[in-house]
Parts: structure tokens; C-alpha cells; sequence
């Protein structure tokens, strides 16, 4: 059975699987996009490092991996942890589409950040590459639809430049142009 993370624009995810809906503590979260975006798997003490630094415990880990396990079962892989294939994740839809040259698509479909309030390096880093993804692809468009809809995203609101540069695109007639200059 299929199931499905979804981390964008929530600190706290949720999984959905067999028509209901499971709502996850953030550190929970953060484990399991940990393990998402490494998918050969962790250890404990890597997500350990992962989650808290040096100072991790993985005892602490494993407590919630086991709680973890109970919710998802073997869609929760152990010796390394790791996610099962039959998970889809929010975060990696997107980033695939842009990957594959189709930002309208990966647009369309972002809600938000993933996981925005996460300090986890990893994450944060993952978050960011998204985001510069997105940013990256509107921009070298010269697509005025494509830039409006990065500076319509919770990531894009307050880029300057690609507001500028819509401003820069659009006809001096064109109604949205007012409203892009009053943006800025």
C-alpha cells in the first residue's frame, strides 16, 4: 500500500496511507526526512549526530525509531534505518520535477517550505537547494508567469531581485505591473 509524507510548509508532518491521516511529532519529522534524503539509510548514531550533534544520544534515537516503526511498520527499514520504496514524499516530487526542467509543475505544487522551522543542517540544506532550484529555473526562464508564480511562493515573497525582474518583463501596459512595482 501506497503511502505518502508531507513536510511542505508544516513543522510537523503527516502521513497518509489507506485513506486516513496520521499527523507526526516534529521530531519525527525530522527523522524521517532525515532518512528520506538519505535514502541508502542511517544508523542510530548517524541520525543521532544528525539531530543533536555531537552531543546525540542514539538510545534516544532508537526510542523514537521504534515508536516511528510502530506507525509505519516496514515501511520503516532497519541495519541501516532506511524508508521503503512504497513511500512517496512530498519534497522529493517536487525536486524531481525540477530536476527534470518543469518548475510550472514543481510550482504549482509547492505550499510551502519544507519543514520551516527545522534547524537540522541536513534539512536546512535540503531546503535551501529546493528553493534555489525553483528560484534558479523561474528566473532563467525570463517566463513572467513563471517568476510571478516563485514571487507567489512563501520562499519567493520577499526576493527583490526577481521582483525586479518581473517589473523588468512585463509590458509597460500589462495590469500586473502596478502591482509588482508596489511590491517593491
Amino acid at each position: 500500500e501506497l503511502v505518502t509524507l508531507t513536510t511542505l510548509g508544516y513543522d510537523r508532518g503527516a502521513f497518509g496511507f489507506g485513506g486516513e491521516t496520521v499527523g507526526l511529532t516534529r521530531r519525527h519529522t525530522e527523522i524521517l526526512a532525515l532518512l528520506l534524503l538519505r535514502p541508502e539509510g542511517l544508523t542510530a548514531e548517524q541520525l543521532a549526530i544528525e539531530l543533536y550533534g555531537d552531543f546525540g544520544k542514539p538510545v534516544s534515537v532508537r526510542a523514537e525509531l521504534s515508536r516511528l516503526r510502530r506507525l509505519l511498520g516496514d515501511n520503516l527499514e532497519t541495519h541501516p534505518y532506511r524508508i521503503g520504496p512504497r513511500v512517496r514524499w512530498d519534497f522529493s516530487v517536487l525536486e524531481r520535477l525540477a530536476e527534470m526542467g518543469r518548475a510550472r509543475e514543481a510550482l504549482e505544487r509547492y505550499v510551502g517550505t519544507l519543514l520551516p522551522a527545522s534547524e537540522v543542517p541536513a534539512i536546512v540544506a535540503a531546503r535551501e537547494r529546493l528553493d534555489f532550484s525553483l528560484r534558479g529555473a523561474a528566473l532563467a526562464s525570463e517566463d513572467p508567469d513563471l517568476l510571478s508564480a516563485w514571487l507567489h511562493t512563501p520562499s519567493g515573497a520577499d526576493d527583490v531581485f526577481a521582483w525586479r525582474r518581473l517589473a523588468d518583463l512585463l509590458a509597460q501596459d500589462d495590469r500586473r505591473r502596478v502591482a509588482v512595482l508596489s511590491q517593491l
